[in-house]
Formats: C-alpha cells, structure tokens, sequence
C-alpha cells in the first residue's frame, strides 16, 4: 500500500476548479458599482452633516462655563426670572 502524502493531496485538491457558483445557485447578481457622482455626492453629504456637528459642539463647548456659572449661583437664575416679569408683566408665574 502506497503512503499518504498530504502535500501531494493538496496539491492536487488545489488546481482543480469547482463549478458550483453560489451567487447563480442563488441568483444573487453583483451589485452596481456607484458612478463617480454618486459618490461625490454622499461625500458632499458627509462634510456638510460633520461641519454642522462640529459647530453645535464647538458652541456647546465654550457655553459649557457660563452654564457651570450659572448652575453654580442661584440669585442668577432668580435676576433673570424677576427681569423676565418685569418686562413681560406680573401675569406669568414662573
């Protein structure tokens, strides 16, 4: 009996090819490929949606200290609701 020898057997399982093609056995075609402007556009898209981000966070960032001011002193928050009814009247409780 002759002896088995893996590298053979690899050699020659490598080189023949299958027939069996999933994407037919399941008629899945490719998908389109996106033009060019396609393409540009969701880019376009991408650094607009990032700018506006970037700007919120930006002022939400250096608003940051006059809210932590602002939570900190109480007679703050209480000036301006007193100013607020006295601009728009004693009809609104607050």
């Amino acid at each position: 009996m002759a002896e088995f020898n893996p590298d053979e057997y690899l050699k020659s399982t490598s080189t023949q090819t299958s027939a069996f093609n999933p994407d037919e056995y399941l008629k899945i075609s490719q998908p389109k490929q996106p033009s060019f402007l396609d393409k540009a556009q969701r880019q376009l898209g991408l650094t607009g949606r990032y700018l506006i981000e970037g700007t919120v966070g930006t002022g939400d960032f250096l608003a940051t200290p006059v809210r932590a001011l602002q939570n900190a002193d109480p007679g703050i928050y209480n000036d301006a609701v007193c100013s607020w009814k006295k601009l728009c009247g004693s009809g609104h409780s607050f």
